[in-house]
């Protein structure tokens, strides 16, 4: 699978899900919701995967959405409620109910809808920073 705003990495029990959109400190858009939903269906579809690590690259675990993504939605007049907001409240329901178990690794800051993912996680650690 080819990610542009994730990196995914699977081995034989675990998987890795980083982020990485460091430029924008992992902010989450379309294409990067689009890309996680490919991922946890490669999860899901993988009987011998036991647990999952949710991280991010750079200086930030995640920002939250992406309001210059949001506001280019707007403009083009597209209902946020029934496009994005409905992709990424898909997208954590799936994080919420993966059949593995689930560890956030905070590698920084972490904001409005980048604690939503981390509270999607069976378990959370941070790094001291």
């Amino acid at each position: 699978m080819d990610f542009q705003n994730i990196i995914f990495e699977k081995d034989e029990f675990s998987a890795t899900i980083r982020l990485n959109r460091p430029e924008a400190m992992n902010a989450i858009n379309g294409e990067l919701v689009q890309e996680m939903e490919k991922a946890l269906d490669a999860i899901e579809d993988d009987p011998l995967l036991r647990a999952t690590i949710l991280t991010g690259t750079g200086n930030a675990f995640c920002v939250g959405a992406d309001l210059k993504f949001i506001l280019g939605e707007l403009k083009r007049e597209r209902p946020l409620k029934e496009g994005f907001l409905g992709d990424v409240s898909h997208l954590l329901a799936r994080l919420e109910s993966l059949p593995v178990v689930l560890i956030g690794a905070v590698n920084g800051i972490a904001l409005a809808g980048g604690l939503e993912l981390l509270l999607c996680c069976d378990l959370i650690i941070a790094d001291e920073n």
